[in-house]
């Protein structure tokens, strides 16, 4: 008998997870059914938990001890069947991301002037009408007072330079409040639509680790960020970078980047970002 369909914390091999106390559960293959299992968890050289032979037939368990942050990890475990004969090891791996204190990356806000947003693009010209119509109806009924029309705004977009150290596992830390896409040096960091997901943002974020070791070259690298504001979820198109030397648990479909010369066109001069090294701006129009 041996176990299958390994996951940490409900995922398949996941990248950038929560430190603290591991969820492992598994599935089985061969065999009638289980009578024990055996785990042991490890990090580097280092053992992290070992839960000897635990007689059962359950399929799930937590680790006593907890996982610190930024922790590359794996896990294996081998199950006993009706004869009472152990099987095969299987194998998982897992990383857990950055600790809350970890992330001191500075808030980047692409625009420090309001666009001039005419409304005549087909989304405002659809979107106005009905809102306006559904704050005059809210104001007669007497439930609520008008609120004034929040045009859709286009995406901004962002570049940045910097150096890389030489090494393997480079991580990508990002999150954003509002909806973002990231290439590195031209190519697609992920493959994640409507990153990184609905959250309330005065609240808490969602963030995603990328391995991004591929992406990454030693010396200068080009980052290209595209930002967008939904102003139905209450979001703000600003992002936040957080580069390390250091993998993603959430996965981004291809969205084909703009040629460097038209991205260069949207990189205007009269917008400025509040991060040093960021050149923002938001494009000309919306289509």
């Amino acid at each position: 008998m041996q176990a299958t369909n390994l996951k940490t914390n409900h995922l398949t091999q996941p990248l950038g997870i929560d430190a603290g106390t591991l969820f492992l559960s598994w599935q089985c293959a061969e065999g009638v059914r289980q009578t024990a299992y055996e785990i042991e968890v490890t990090a580097g050289a280092g053992t992290l938990w070992t839960s000897g032979k635990v007689l059962g037939s359950g399929m799930h368990t937590e680790t006593p001890a907890a996982v610190l942050p930024k922790t590359q990890g794996q896990w294996r475990i081998r199950l006993w069947d009706e004869n009472d004969q152990p099987g095969a090891w299987s194998e998982a791996e897992f990383e857990t991301g950055l600790a809350q204190s970890d992330w001191q990356g500075v808030w980047v806000c692409p625009e420090t002037e309001e666009p001039d947003i005419d409304c005549i693009d087909a989304i405002n010209a659809f979107a106005k009408p009905n809102w306006e119509q559904k704050q005059a109806a809210l104001e007669a009924s007497g439930k609520g007072q008008a609120q004034p029309y929040q045009p859709h705004r286009p995406a901004s977009y962002l570049r940045k330079t910097f150096t890389a150290p030489a090494g393997e596992g480079k991580r990508l830390y990002i999150t954003a409040r509002g909806l973002y896409a990231a290439w590195l040096n031209g190519k697609r960091v992920g493959d994640m639509v409507l990153a990184p997901g609905s959250f309330t943002a005065d609240k808490h974020l969602g963030a995603q680790t990328y391995d991004v070791t591929a992406l990454v070259r030693d010396g200068e690298n080009e980052a290209w960020m595209v930002t967008v504001t939904c102003s139905a979820a209450n979001w703000l198109s600003c992002s936040s970078w957080k580069w390390t030397a250091r993998r993603s648990a959430f996965r981004m479909t291809t969205w084909r980047p703009p040629s460097a010369a038209r991205f260069a066109k949207m990189i205007c001069s009269r917008a400025k970002c509040t991060m040093p090294g960021w050149k923002g701006s938001f494009p000309v129009g919306m289509a």
